[in-house]
């Protein structure tokens, strides 16, 4: 499962929310006032779970690696620390996504 199976883009404001069944038409539109969340453990843990990803939502170094992939160069991970240094800052936006995306893209075999 890769982060771009779960939000969708909405094509009139530009903003991203969660993918759900139905036509585009029949999802909530947001305001271009609201900001984007923040990318949480919990939020992703929830994002796993409503596509049927619990196995995923508990495992808490992927879940982890996922942020960090939103981050992209906004914050490095220092591995050979061997610390469980606390994740970024990141709100899942449009940037947010396609730093995730292109990961996904990068790890592909």
């Amino acid at each position: 499962m890769l982060l771009s199976d779960v939000v969708v883009s909405d094509e009139d404001s530009g903003h991203l929310q969660f993918a759900s069944s139905g036509k585009p038409s029949d999802r909530p539109k947001t305001s271009p006032f609201v900001t984007a969340p923040i990318l949480t453990v919990d939020l992703m843990k929830e994002i796993l779970l409503f596509y049927g990803e619990g196995e995923m939502a508990n495992n808490y170094d992927l879940v982890k690696e996922m942020i960090w992939a939103a981050a992209g160069s906004l914050g490095r991970e220092d591995d050979s620390k061997g610390e469980d240094r606390s994740l970024p800052f990141v709100r899942l936006d449009e940037c947010a996504f396609l730093r995730a995306l292109t990961h996904d893209v990068q790890e592909y075999d």
